[in-house]
C-alpha cells in the first residue's frame, strides 16, 4: 500500500511514480491520498508501459473526507501500451465541501473488465463540493466489458456536476457495460464521446446522462 494523507492546512508534494515496463496493483493493493483538513489531498501521477489494476480490492483513489474543506487530489495515469482494470477501480470522490479531483488517463489501449471494474469521480452524499471531471484519451481501443462502469456527476451532493470525456480510435462496450452521469439536483452532467473509427454498444450496455430532479 502507498498512502499520503493531509491533516492540516497544507498539502504535501504528491505521489509520483514512473516505471520503464509494467506496474501491477493486485489483491488488496492500494495507492491512495485523502484530505481530512483544510489542505488538499495530494495528487497521484503514475506512468508505465503497462499498468494493471487487478482484483475488486485493488484501487487508486483520492478522496476529500467528511468534515474536510480541502479538495481531492487529481489522478493522472499514463500507459504507453495498455492500462487494464480487471475488477480494479480508479476513483476520486468528495464527501465534504472540497471539490473532488479530476481523473486523466492517457493509454495506448484501455481495458475495463468485470463487475467491480470502475472509473468514478463524483460528489457524494451530503457534500457541497463539485464532482471531478473524467478525461480518458486512448490512442487505439477502449473496451468496457462485463458490467464494468464509468460514473461521473453529482450522485447525492449539491455541488457542481462533473463531466466524462472520452477520446479513442475505437470504443467497444459489451455485456451490461455502462457510462453514466447522474445528477440529483439540476441539469444532467455531460458525456462527450469523440470516437474516430468504431463505436460498438452491445448486450444491454448503456450510455446515459440522468437528472432525477427538476433540471435540463
Amino acid at each position: 500500500w502507498i498512502y499520503a494523507n493531509t491533516y492540516g492546512s497544507r498539502a504535501g508534494k504528491g505521489i509520483d511514480v514512473a516505471f520503464n515496463d509494467t506496474f501491477t496493483l493486485r489483491g488488496i493493493g492500494k495507492i491512495a491520498t485523502k484530505t481530512f483538513g483544510a489542505g488538499d489531498a495530494v495528487p497521484i501521477t503514475i506512468s508505465a508501459r503497462n499498468l494493471f489494476i487487478d482484483g475488486e480490492n485493488a484501487d487508486i483513489r483520492s478522496d476529500a473526507d467528511d468534515g474536510s474543506t480541502g479538495a481531492g487530489g487529481n489522478i493522472k495515469l499514463t500507459a504507453t501500451d495498455t492500462l487494464s482494470l480487471n475488477d480494479g477501480q480508479i476513483s476520486n470522490i468528495t464527501w465534504s465541501t472540497g471539490d473532488a479531483g479530476s481523473i486523466t488517463i492517457n493509454a495506448g489501449n484501455l481495458l475495463m473488465d468485470g463487475y467491480s471494474a470502475e472509473i468514478s469521480s463524483y460528489s457524494g452524499s451530503g457534500s457541497t463540493g463539485a464532482g471531478g471531471n473524467i478525461n480518458l484519451m486512448v490512442a487505439d481501443t477502449f473496451s468496457i466489458l462485463n458490467n464494468a462502469q464509468i460514473i461521473g456527476g453529482l450522485l447525492f451532493g449539491s455541488g457542481s456536476k462533473s463531466s466524462i470525456t472520452i477520446n479513442a480510435l475505437n470504443l467497444h462496450m459489451d455485456n451490461e457495460a455502462s457510462i453514466r452521469t447522474r445528477v440529483f439536483f439540476g441539469a444532467a452532467a455531460d458525456i462527450n464521446l469523440n470516437i474516430a473509427n468504431t463505436l460498438s454498444i452491445r448486450n444491454d450496455s448503456v450510455i446515459t446522462a440522468s437528472s432525477f430532479e427538476q433540471g435540463d
